[in-house]
């Protein structure tokens, strides 16, 4: 599940004096629970206590954010949405050692989460229409977190390619935005193209002004790929004109078939049969060139060969 914090196994202390930074200590994190202990610290001096937890790789090593640089400069490696491995925890305390203490700290995050739920997938009807992934573009982001001052900086535009994270919810995308401070919010401008298995469905621009603040879920939702509208259907009974005439007229032999032609006639029947096996009935150029006419010539009694 996302937003538990059970994926995060490390814990960085690091410890300020004035602006400078005194000591740095990692530590893995079991179920949520970490103890810096055996802190010694000079008597009657103040001292800041950063912390920062997040998700790390072998050894403690950085995996998902730089922190080698000290926890005033925390940046995201590459990052993606939809990877709960993002979430991250800091806080800060400043103490003045005046003599042994024992200070209990509890870390949030630093980041809003934004999820993004389409309501209309059920209304699709063709499964290649429905986006399997989808591109997100942030105009304007945070990349930066100072976690001694609490303040992220360096916005930066951000694009990201992931898969839909869940297909039956319509719920498409989970990131983690660096946030201002409780009070405030971040506002986020982005855009989301659809994509199903590599091919563009639509793209929807319509995300401005989003709300993004520390510690809190930022839910956008909506019927985000489809449009609603209606038809009028009216029936007209009139016809086409001119009508099509289909005149039959009989004849008594082949040699009548010509004038019958030249008289309009495009339905003859030729009620005799001819003596000889083989017939030629001459059709008369009477057409207008390029105005096809449908011609019928029906003979009765044995079917002579025509050439």
């Amino acid at each position: 599940d996302f937003g538990k914090g059970t994926s995060v196994n490390r814990c960085i202390l690091e410890i300020y004096h004035g602006d400078q930074l005194y000591n740095r200590i990692v530590k893995p994190v079991s179920n949520k629970q970490v103890t810096f202990d055996n802190l010694r610290l000079v008597s009657s001096q103040t001292y800041d206590f950063v912390f920062w937890a997040d998700v790390a790789g072998e050894s403690n090593a950085d995996k998902h954010y730089t922190t080698a640089n000290g926890l005033t400069a925390i940046k995201a490696k590459e990052y993606a949405g939809n990877n709960d491995e993002f979430d991250a925890f800091f806080a800060k305390k400043t103490l003045k050692v005046t003599e042994a203490f024992a200070e209990e700290v509890t870390l949030t995050r630093p980041f809003g989460q934004l999820n993004v739920t389409t309501n209309d997938l059920s209304e699709i009807k063709d499964a290649s229409l429905k986006p399997t992934h989808v591109k997100v573009n942030f105009k304007a982001v945070p990349t930066e977190f100072n976690a001694l001052t609490g303040v992220a900086s360096a916005e930066t535009a951000l694009e990201y390619t992931a898969t839909v994270s869940d297909g039956n919810t319509g719920l498409l995308t989970i990131d983690y935005i660096w946030a201002t401070p409780e009070e405030g919010s971040t506002l986020a401008d982005f855009s989301m193209t659809f994509i199903n298995n590599n091919t563009n469905i639509t793209t929807n621009d319509a995300f401005h002004n989003i709300p993004i603040r520390r510690n809190y879920k930022t839910n956008v939702s909506g019927n985000l790929l489809t449009k609603k509208g209606s038809m009028s259907v009216t029936i007209n009974p009139e016809f086409n004109t001119p009508d099509i005439e289909s005149k039959i007229v009989e004849v008594g032999t082949t040699a009548e078939v010509a004038q019958a032609l030249k008289d309009g006639a495009t339905n003859i029947v030729v009620k005799e049969a001819p003596a000889t096996d083989a017939v030629t009935i001459s059709i008369p150029k009477i057409y207008e060139e390029n105005n096809a006419v449908q011609l019928a010539i029906s003979i009765t009694g044995n079917n002579p060969q025509f050439r």
